[in-house]
């Protein structure tokens, strides 16, 4: 029981449901002994190894800039080449959709729907468990670091190469990418920016979040509605670096603030073989995307 009770408290789970545990577990104990474990004794056992147990902290003591990944978005980049306009659109929808890697790897096509200013796509989340929800990006007012027009760039020429339901791709093996491969895609522009080897795909959410929470006057109620937590939760407060803003307008104030303009250097190269051609026409007909792919969802 003592070594039951100490691996509780090794894990994620708050105290109040650790004590839970063991003592359902010590009642279906005592229906088979003849004599009784005294429910006092787990109790001592309980206060030492468990005592006032909180959930553990954030995974990481420090944090990375999260204004790295911002410009890199908006730096030199040769719009023709399909990785780095597919590792732009997924970092950009994760930074801006407050995604998870699974999150983004669950995203399909036909539930991807962009409208004016926005775009909605529909996934299983973390959270929700087997209920579907539907996420939406709004478009950020620095075009440089637009999730919305990054992931239409994109979509748009996976309709015209890939012609599959999924999003995101292993571009060599041109099929759908698994989880791991896109990990790995966002694991190497943090690598590119020299993040450490220490931060994995799934910092950047924390980085992004960890970010607006240090904001001067950050509010608390944008910052869950963001993440997708509840309206009350201090999760924010209390596992990523703190302090109170209106509504998610703010965040998208927030998020690319103080980026470099770009330079007639950063301009898309417009030459290329046959796949940067098909990049081009995706650039140019990018207004008429729009109402494409909300047709055909």
């Amino acid at each position: 029981m003592a070594e039951f009770t100490e691996t509780l408290s090794n894990t994620n789970i708050s105290s109040g449901v650790i004590h839970q545990t063991v003592r359902k577990e010590l009642d279906s104990i005592n229906l088979f002994r003849e004599s009784k474990i005294d429910r006092k004794d787990i109790e001592i056992i309980q206060n030492t190894y468990v005592g006032d147990k909180q959930r553990k902290g954030k995974r990481y003591k420090t944090m990375w800039d999260f204004t790295i990944i911002t410009k890199w978005a908006e730096a030199a980049h040769d719009m023709t080449d399909p990785q780095i306009l597919q590792r732009r659109a997924l970092i950009l929808t994760m930074i801006f959709g407050a995604f998870r890697p699974a999150e983004l790897e669950r995203m399909r096509s036909y539930t991807t729907i962009f409208k004016d200013n926005s775009v909605q796509t529909q996934v299983r989340t973390k959270m929700s468990g087997n209920k579907v929800i539907k996420i939406i990006i709004n478009k950020h007012p620095n075009p440089r670091i637009d999730a919305v027009e990054a992931l239409q760039r994109w979509m748009y020429y996976t309709k015209t190469t890939f012609k599959d339901e999924h999003v995101w791709f292993d571009i060599e093996g041109s099929k759908p990418a698994n989880l791991q491969r896109i990990k790995e895609e966002l694991v190497a522009v943090l690598r590119e920016n020299g993040i450490p080897d220490t931060f994995t795909a799934k910092s950047i959410r924390q980085a992004v979040i960890t970010y607006l929470a240090r904001q001067e006057g950050a509010d608390w109620k944008a910052i869950n509605a963001y993440a997708r937590w509840a309206q009350g939760s201090r999760v924010a407060q209390e596992y990523y670096t703190m302090l109170p803003v209106q509504d998610i307008k703010w965040i998208l104030e927030t998020i690319g603030r103080q980026v470099p303009q770009m330079g007639e250097d950063n301009k898309p190269d417009k030459s290329g073989e046959s796949k940067d051609r098909r990049l081009e026409k995706a650039n140019s007909e990018m207004k008429d995307c729009t109402e494409k792919t909300s047709e055909t969802g």
